[in-house]
């Protein structure tokens, strides 16, 4: 198995236990108007990092695809983080509880990095926001692009169940890379 699918199936299964954890913290929020604010965003951005990880996890041959849902996972996680403060502070959630969320955040990011260096940074589409990369300097053969293409549309049929619609705009999208990536 490939490093970067090992380290995401572990990442997986951590976030599981984490959003266990997070929705127990949730549950013992008292019940005051203002709390509802607080629970809906630990929530909200719990299940964000589990869409972005199985996302990654659908996409993981395309270097630019898998570091954008890594960095939405880490600003998820990071804002999942600072909510903890507000729970001890102001909702009287016991430290204990907190603490062991907190210890699960540190488990988490330590995963998080053996993933994000897992990557295959060779293995891309061109960027045209360069974000991850130069889209000059990235170049793929046109012999590895159409594999990955492929690859990645099965991926995300299987995994994501989506319409046929869907596969068609994916392709679509595919495709006018592929054209705008064989000018160059």
């Amino acid at each position: 198995m490939k490093p970067v699918k090992l380290y995401g199936k572990q990442l997986f299964k951590k976030n599981i236990d984490f959003l266990n954890l997070s929705q127990t913290i949730c549950d013992v929020l008292p019940e005051r108007k203002h709390v509802e604010v607080s629970r809906s965003l630990m929530m909200g951005n719990k299940n964000t990092v589990t869409t972005k990880i199985k996302g990654a996890m659908a996409a993981d041959d395309i270097y630019s695809l898998v570091m954008e849902n890594a960095v939405i996972i880490k600003v998820n996680m990071c804002q999942l983080k600072d909510w903890l403060w507000p729970c001890e502070a102001i909702h009287n959630v016991e430290e204990r509880y907190l603490d062991v969320l907190k210890n699960e955040i540190k488990t988490f990011k330590k995963i998080f990095i053996q993933w994000v260096g897992s990557f295959d940074k060779e293995r891309d589409l061109p960027d045209e926001w360069h974000l991850f990369n130069d889209p000059v300097i990235s170049r793929m053969t046109t012999s590895h692009l159409v594999p990955v293409i492929f690859r990645t549309i099965l991926t995300r049929t299987r995994i994501c169940n989506v319409m046929y619609f869907d596969v068609l705009f994916f392709v679509n999208q595919c495709v006018a890379t592929f054209i705008c990536f064989s000018s160059y």
